[in-house]
């Protein structure tokens, strides 16, 4: 039996999006070299300070680098951006110098083995062609500051996923494939957005005349850095916004109640039941999250037994949306929800909030699958 839908998710350099003649658009922020090697006992020169999962080195020849460990056995990453002027991408005898002057020390190297690549910011104009879909690298490139790349592809295979899915299973409406781009391009865009601007304050922005000199001035040069830093550069490792705060709320399968969202930032995650949020969660004992409890379909989270929900059950089974009605009578969950009913869709994002029923729920289950017209 033929396939009914075509996902492209070969990588950034798809065969399949070239021949489709899909273009990404963007810039190439950065050149970068990285070195993978053995060094069984360079653990030991960080003995004393703690080694830890990245490690980044700044001084004033104006090039940033990161070792990271990679396995028991003394396996590291050298990570070099951007390229230093004037040295070549395969001269490890240069690049192994570098590595033992931010080290401060001299040790034995084995197997290195090099990478040059770009930090790219690209993004195709559409993700939908037909019943052919762009996922991950194939659909959008960003810069590894900030480590999104999987995160994105796997959001991408999720939204994508159950979609394709409701259609299949036949109660998707015909308008539904349609939001996958509407819904992810905006998304990827603002997560690349901020891996693009912890790309540039990066190496030589970071660098300070007199910053390794022991002086009175030099400490000043190292303070600013260290301002510099936790003003523009934590968002890179704190990214609970980008993770976790990105939203649908101009989606057309998304029904709004008009309530004002909080404010979307990337380094920071403010938990929101508002329809198109991701569903805030919430630990109900040890072990037991409210998660666990949404199941794979739609699920009507309802945080007051007496609100009738027949109507609303009718109209889901009626066009044959899977629908859980999960009771939760929880001041904690009502306070956090601000609502009664709240309908949470496959991807635990909400869909519609309300403290009843809609006047009309066929309307309602009609949108939330795609089946409702856009205009």
């Amino acid at each position: 039996m033929p396939s009914q839908y075509f996902i492209i998710a070969d990588g950034a350099q798809s065969e399949f999006r070239r021949k489709l003649n899909l273009r990404m658009e963007g810039e190439t922020l950065f050149y970068n070299q990285a070195w993978y090697f053995r060094a069984p006992d360079l653990a030991k020169l960080f003995a004393r300070t703690q080694l830890s999962s990245m490690t980044f080195f700044l001084n004033e020849d104006c090039y940033g680098d990161i070792l990271i460990p990679q396995t028991a056995e003394g396996h590291w990453l050298y990570h070099v951006t951007p390229m230093p002027e004037g040295v070549e991408a395969d001269d490890w005898p240069t690049f192994r110098n570098m590595l033992y002057r931010s080290i401060g020390e001299e040790f034995e190297v084995f197997e290195p083995q090099g990478r040059y690549f770009g930090s790219q910011v690209r993004l195709a104009a559409s993700f939908n062609f037909g019943r052919a879909l762009l996922i991950g690298d194939a659909a959008h490139l960003t810069s590894p500051f900030g480590g999104f790349g999987m995160n994105m592809g796997i959001g991408d295979a999720v939204d994508a996923g159950w979609k394709i899915a409701a259609i299949l299973q036949g109660w998707g409406g015909p308008r539904l494939l349609e939001t996958y781009t509407l819904e992810r391009r905006d998304v990827c865009k603002y997560i690349i957005e901020g891996a693009a601007h912890n790309n540039k304050v990066s190496g030589k922005a970071l660098v300070r005349p007199y910053m390794e000199e022991d002086s009175e001035r030099g400490e000043k040069a190292r303070e600013e850095v260290r301002e510099f830093i936790i003003r523009e550069k934590t968002q890179q490792s704190r990214s609970f916004g980008a993770q976790f705060g990105y939203r649908y709320t101009s989606s057309p399968i998304v029904v709004g109640d008009g309530t004002e969202l909080p404010p979307l930032q990337y380094g920071e995650y403010t938990p929101s039941s508002v329809a198109g949020c991701r569903a805030p969660h919430l630990w109900l004992s040890e072990g037991n999250s409210i998660y666990d409890h949404f199941g794979p379909d739609f699920c009507l989270l309802k945080l007051d037994p007496a609100v009738d929900t027949t109507a609303l059950e009718a109209a889901a089974a009626e066009v044959g949306i899977p629908l859980k009605v999960f009771l939760l009578d929880s001041d904690e969950a009502r306070s956090l929800y601000e609502r009664k009913l709240v309908l949470i869709r496959p991807d635990q994002h909400v869909a519609w909030r309300g403290n009843a029923e809609p006047d009309d729920c066929r309307w309602l289950v009609d949108v939330v699958r795609g089946a409702a017209s856009f205009h």
